[in-house]
């Protein structure tokens, strides 16, 4: 792991706390006193957590499988921390964070349990992480399935592609919606068509979902796009509008001053008008250097 990652890594989760404060008391102590559920509350212990060291990840694993979303939150962003430290120590973790990521109910775990996999060195998530989200592809339940498509997504797994192309047409606007991020992760030669085909259906497609296609075309950067997200400069969603020119900017070798000022000229949302102003400035003064 790069130096710059891993104290990115701690800086979002570790503040120093001094020996005296956490005291004597022990890992379960700490996930109780977060249960109070307070932002202090939590900070106290997650700090607490953290300045255990490795000690703390028996009882961070037991909390993964919590009945309260936020604890198994807390657990699994914890034990990201301590990984960042010292991955080799913290190996035996693995297991219990990637089935947090496999089939935790609520998402801001499941997507939490995935950052916390991506502290540990390549070689882990080659040899440990990624087969174990490989057979999630095989699990019994739909939604589990798709769980693992996403975790494969988020590590860049080819496999994911076809079960990405096939979410796009999930029942749940959540799951679609992590199909058209997660093809900024990991595509092929069809993924561009599909997402254009994503916010060109305006009476079938929801607008936040068409706005991140269009974001998620930028990611991508394919000139192949170019005519979609044009058209999309008409879209009836501001939101949309100003995505696709955002998205437009971004994608090397494409001339679309023209084609956004124009679009700035008719348009009437007041937040569109302003990002298509600022993006006009920064494709003008591109052309003048």
């Amino acid at each position: 792991m790069c130096v710059w990652r891993r104290w990115s890594l701690v800086a979002a989760g570790l503040c120093v706390v001094c020996a005296a404060t956490v005291g004597s008391q022990d890992a379960d102590h700490w996930i109780d006193v977060m249960r109070d559920g307070t932002s202090e509350a939590r900070r106290a212990g997650r700090e607490a957590l953290i300045a255990m060291g490795p000690a703390a990840m028996p009882a961070l694993i037991v909390a993964t499988y919590d009945e309260a979303d936020f604890i198994r939150w807390e657990a699994v962003n914890a034990l990201g921390v301590l990984a960042a430290l010292d991955s080799v120590v913290l190996a035996e973790a693995i297991p219990a964070i990637a089935e947090r990521s496999l089939t935790d109910p609520d998402s801001h775990t499941r997507w939490r349990s995935l950052w916390a996999l991506s502290s540990y060195e390549a070689d882990q998530t080659e040899d440990l992480i990624v087969p174990i989200l490989r057979e999630g592809l095989d699990a019994n339940e739909d939604q589990h399935r798709w769980y693992a498509a996403v975790a494969m997504a988020y590590f860049q797994q080819p496999e994911a592609v076809p079960h990405l192309h096939a979410g796009l047409d999930r029942e749940a606007y959540f799951d679609r919606w992590e199909a058209v991020y997660c093809l900024g992760l990991v595509h092929d030669d069809d993924s561009v068509g599909l997402l254009c085909d994503v916010f060109r259906d305006v009476e079938g497609r929801e607008e936040g979902l068409r706005q991140e296609a269009a974001m998620t075309l930028a990611r991508i950067g394919d000139p192949g796009a170019v005519p979609a997200l044009t058209d999309a400069l008409d879209d009836p969603a501001g939101g949309v509008r100003w995505r696709a020119a955002a998205a437009l900017e971004g994608i090397v070798g494409v001339d679309a001053l023209d084609v956004i000022e124009a679009a700035l000229v008719r348009e009437t949302d007041a937040l569109a008008t302003e990002m298509l102003t600022a993006i006009v400035e920064r494709l003008s003064r591109r052309l003048a250097d």
